[in-house]
């Protein structure tokens, strides 16, 4: 986020987002002195877990972390799946749970509008992200008025109300396995799919995809004829490609990351370092004017538009 974070004064106030988590820290302060409760969690306690029946959240074990350079702290929730489970029906239920209204309804559908929009069919409401189509999860349809609450490394609860269901990811975070959007994406159509549901997007399966599967005697020349672009939450991502196999990603204008690609096999591969993803070899198919990246595996990863190159 830093990296990517534009100057202080570049955008005039209401013209520009990007998404800051300080803000979420600022909000926790702001709620201790406005409420009157000891603290976040024995409020989240007393007015939600205790009363919709969640069986394993204890505020008791949680605490706040300060940094040296600011007053907000940061207030993480640790919750089960089956109580992550219910915070989600909650919502789906508009704030409702049995005869009782929980959270007031308006709150309910005033949090989860996008009040800054991040991307096409994407935006962002009052701790809520919201998506459809394109600018859903990677790889899937989720249907109208999807939204979602997204935790560190792949903790997320996805409600989707057109299709009456509350989905719930998991991850094991704390020993650093994470899981990325394209693949929760991946695993939400084949859920969909598996229970017969429809328009949720063309399959994200090597197998079933309709496109050409380019190979070592294809994949050079149609990179070398244009650039890629994808979008990306809010990023506008391009990867060029250089006549001695350098490749150059850029975000918004600004560069990310440069490097060698190569074939192994029919399969680009490619090394952005660690932070980067490090070694990666995909799979690509074309259809029309649109690149797709396969992993090895064959779940898709990656969409991207073939441009003419940029300048």
């Amino acid at each position: 986020m830093k990296a990517l974070r534009p100057a202080r004064g570049s955008h005039a106030p209401g013209t520009f987002w990007y998404y800051n988590n300080w803000d979420f820290n600022a909000l926790g302060t702001i709620f201790d002195l406005l409420s009157g409760e000891a603290n976040i969690y024995t409020a989240f306690d007393k007015r939600i877990a205790d009363l919709i029946g969640m069986q394993d959240f204890n505020p008791g074990e949680l605490n706040y972390d300060y940094e040296p350079y600011s007053r907000h702290p940061y207030y993480g929730f640790l919750m089960s799946t089956r109580d992550l489970a219910r915070f989600g029906l909650l919502f789906l239920r508009n704030g409702r749970w049995g005869e009782q209204q929980v959270v007031p309804s308006d709150w309910v559908s005033a949090s989860t509008t996008a009040h800054s929009i991040t991307a096409p069919q994407s935006g962002y409401g009052y701790l809520w992200w919201t998506g459809e189509g394109a600018g859903g999860f990677p790889n899937v349809d989720e249907g109208p008025g999807s939204f979602y609450a997204s935790g560190y490394g792949g903790h997320i609860v996805i409600i989707v109300p057109s299709r009456n269901i509350v989905v719930v990811h998991r991850v094991d975070a704390e020993n650093g396995r994470m899981v990325g959007e394209a693949s929760i994406g991946t695993l939400l159509w084949m859920i969909l799919d598996a229970a017969g549901e429809k328009e949720i997007g063309d399959p994200p399966l090597l197998e079933r995809n309709e496109g050409t599967r380019l190979t070592a005697s294809t994949l050079t020349k149609v990179l070398q004829e244009c650039s890629l672009r994808s979008t990306q939450g809010a990023n506008e991502i391009f990867v060029t490609f250089g006549p001695d196999q350098t490749m150059s990603v850029s975000s918004d204008g600004s560069v990310v990351g440069v490097t060698r690609w190569w074939l192994e096999g029919n399969n680009f591969c490619y090394d952005l370092g660690p932070e980067g993803g490090g070694h990666e070899c995909s799979q690509i198919v074309q259809n029309g004017n649109q690149l797709t990246f396969f992993d090895l595996d064959g779940y898709a990863t990656m969409h991207f538009e073939c441009v003419p190159p940029q300048d």
